[in-house]
């Protein structure tokens, strides 16, 4: 490096011992925590011997040998042994390891992109369920149907029976049913939950239950008993 310029850290390896360039100009570098080579060329950290306290700068390559001396003793090794078996049969491991990584990480993206895909494809089939298009015959029937249109058509034009229902849609109560299969209910419990919102909304304001009676075409017993069970409370 230039005076002046930051250096870099050429091999992350803790504790390291020694090091030593072979023929091939592969580094050898020694640790408390084994012998590592890097070829040349190249930036893998590959393990030579593991979990082996190598002294310090007790690495030396002489004649075609790399001696490196442990707290076990000294180790002498052949350099073409090395260069030409070891390190070819270690690079090809590391790199299938490393395909395989990126093939795991590349199934998980698919997998993921899949079930996100599944995920989109149920919410936007329950979501379009909750919407549904008058039949052809009816006069609406640019109208795109949603229970909240059908309460409020069904306050404002005062429609207190199936049948009322069915003829303001032009359709039929059988073709009706139909229709509201895709929202997991009948027109009759629809209808009866729309007439009790109204009946607790009109008592709430203050009408009495002879008006609310003439309003939803219930009797005012009727009214009496129903809001008990809805509210707990008497009318």
């Amino acid at each position: 490096k230039a005076p002046g310029e930051k250096p870099e850290l050429f091999a992350d390896i803790p504790k390291a011992a020694g090091l030593v360039e072979d023929n091939s100009l592969n580094a050898w570098i020694s640790s408390d925590l084994g012998l590592y080579v890097i070829p040349k060329g190249s930036d893998r950290i590959l393990p030579y011997i593991e979990n082996v306290e190598f002294n310090w700068g007790a690495l030396e390559f002489v004649r075609d040998t790399i001696f490196a001396g442990s707290m076990v003793g000294l180790y002498a090794i052949d350099y073409y042994h090395a260069t030409k078996t070891f390190l070819p049969q270690a690079i090809y491991k590391v790199k299938k390891m490393e395909t395989q990584s990126r093939r795991r990480i590349l199934f998980l993206v698919i997998g993921g992109l899949l079930v996100f895909s599944f995920l989109v494809w149920i919410w936007r089939l329950r979501k379009a369920r909750k919407m549904v298009e008058l039949p052809e015959n009816s006069r609406q029937k640019k109208n795109i149907l949603s229970l909240e249109k059908m309460e409020k058509d069904i306050i404002e034009n005062e429609l207190l029976t199936v049948e009322a229902i069915a003829g303001f849609y032009e359709t039929n109560p059988v073709q009706l049913n139909r229709i509201f299969k895709n929202f997991d209910i009948t027109p009759g419990k629809f209808l009866k939950k729309v007439k009790m919102n109204l009946a607790l909304k009109m008592l709430s304001e203050g009408a009495s239950i002879g008006d609310v009676a003439t309003k939803t075409g219930y009797s005012a017993q009727f009214l009496r008993s129903e809001l008990k069970f809805f509210t707990g409370k008497k009318a």
